[in-house]
């Protein structure tokens, strides 16, 4: 019965995690996206990622409290403290160091993202506590564990903080073997859902100059 009543806690836990340990680094774009770059009006790529990176380290740090729902167990809570130490790009490779701490533990990551390397229509700006959720689910797919499907998980975040994140396929060590989980990874935070949508749309327009999501010329 221990293990059933800490279950609910290593899950939660695990999908805080997550979102840090399981940022990887992704592929360079191909060569033949780059003459698109020189077609795409409005800002340059240097301007676009100035304005990213500051509006990026001048959120950081943001504190909030995010809280589990469970179907049959006691609710949790966690608050938690999330910081850009760092965060740069040089061309279209975006290099940054990030740490959340929450009651009883932290955690730090180094993450290196190539913008040419993702599909400008897979960023998304959600709530994150729907980002825990959603990751949440796709570890719990992982796991043979009849009881998983037995617990029902609504998180909510106060005050709300919201994250642009794409998708990406990430490594992840379930019950002692390596898979590729499909996981919401953040890119940026903020309190302010407007200024997340305007980030977003100067990631998207990044991404555009450095031919994400052309795979042939034509």
């Amino acid at each position: 019965m221990a293990f059933i009543k800490t279950l609910p806690a290593i899950l939660a836990c695990c999908a805080l995690q997550t979102l840090l340990i399981a940022q990887t680094e992704t592929p360079p774009a191909p060569k033949a996206n780059a003459p698109f770059a020189a077609a795409t009006p409005g800002p340059t790529l240097e301007e676009t990622t100035k304005f990213i990176v500051d509006q990026t380290l001048s959120q950081s740090p943001i504190y909030h409290r995010y809280q589990v729902h469970f179907t049959f167990q006691p609710d949790m809570s966690f608050a938690t403290e999330e910081t850009w130490n760092s965060f740069s790009f040089s061309g279209c490779r975006s290099v940054s160091e990030r740490a959340s701490a929450w009651e009883g533990g932290s955690l730090k990551s180094n993450q290196s993202v190539e913008l040419g390397s993702i599909d400008p229509n897979s960023i998304t700006v959600r709530d994150y506590a729907q980002i825990l959720h959603i990751n949440d689910l796709a570890i719990r797919e992982q796991v043979h564990d009849n009881l998983s499907v037995h617990l029902t998980d609504v998180y909510s975040a106060n005050p709300p903080v919201y994250v642009i994140a794409v998708k990406q396929s990430s490594p992840l060590v379930v019950e002692g073997v390596q898979k590729q989980v499909p996981l919401e990874v953040p890119l940026f935070l903020s309190a302010d859902k407007a200024l997340a949508e305007r980030v977003a749309r100067a990631y998207i327009h990044a991404i555009v100059l450095c031919g994400g999501g052309k795979n042939q010329p034509f």
